[in-house]
Parts: C-alpha cells; sequence; structure tokens
C-alpha cells in the first residue's frame, strides 16, 4: 500500500475542506480516511451517485453557513444567555431555510434498490 504522505492526501483534504460551506463540512472532511474495503468503496460511490442524483433533480441543500453549536453541548456547565441565542438563531436560521428551499419530500430510492433496478452496463473501474 501506498503512504499517504507520497500521495499527498492531507493536501487533497485541505483543498477539499476549502470547498464547504461550513465548519462541520471542514471538520468533516479533515477526519476523511481511505475506506479499508472494497465493500465500503462500492457503498461509497452509491452514496455519492445517490447524492449527485438528488443534486440534478432539486439542487444544493440550504446548509451553507451552519454554525456549529456542538461545543456548547460538550461541556458540563450552563449556557450563557447569549450562548443559549446562539442556538436558538442558528435552528430558527435553519428552520426557515429548509422551509423555503426543500420541496416536500419524495421518495428516494437506497442505492442498493437503485441498483438493483439499474444494473451497470459497463466493466467496473
Amino acid at each position: 500500500m501506498i503512504p499517504l504522505h507520497e500521495i499527498e492526501f492531507d493536501r487533497v483534504l485541505t483543498l477539499i475542506a476549502m470547498e464547504a460551506k461550513s465548519a462541520p463540512g471542514k471538520d468533516a472532511v479533515a477526519r476523511r480516511r481511505p475506506l479499508a474495503t472494497f465493500e465500503e468503496c462500492e457503498r461509497a460511490q452509491a452514496e455519492l451517485a445517490e447524492m449527485v442524483r438528488f443534486y440534478h433533480r432539486e439542487g444544493l441543500l440550504p446548509i451553507s453557513g451552519l454554525t456549529d453549536v456542538r461545543p456548547l453541548f460538550d461541556r458540563e456547565t450552563v449556557l450563557e444567555l447569549d450562548e443559549s441565542w446562539l442556538i436558538v438563531r442558528a435552528a430558527a436560521r435553519q428552520r426557515s431555510r429548509l422551509r423555503e428551499d426543500v420541496p416536500p419530500q419524495r421518495y428516494l430510492p437506497t442505492p442498493q434498490e437503485y441498483r438493483r433496478a439499474h444494473p451497470p452496463t459497463s466493466a467496473r473501474c
């Protein structure tokens, strides 16, 4: 197996994280590691295909600019008033975005259901 530093994996993650629109998104990208098995890779590719189909059908999800409030819940002290308002404002902002931007939910097939309905026609890469 090729060492990750030889393929500049950390640099690739940094470049991808620069495209993320929120702090939680940047953190999620920074935590990524290569998948261990072929089955995990197939599952990840199927999930990516589902996301791409959603994007082409519905557009982007309204999640840019998310406020990461997790640190406020990770401690054992009472929230200050301004911290409580930060949580309330973040929740209200997301609720209004979802109401305005996301169309009513339709059933989306799981990657496995989609694969059964649309078997691959070409050789795998």
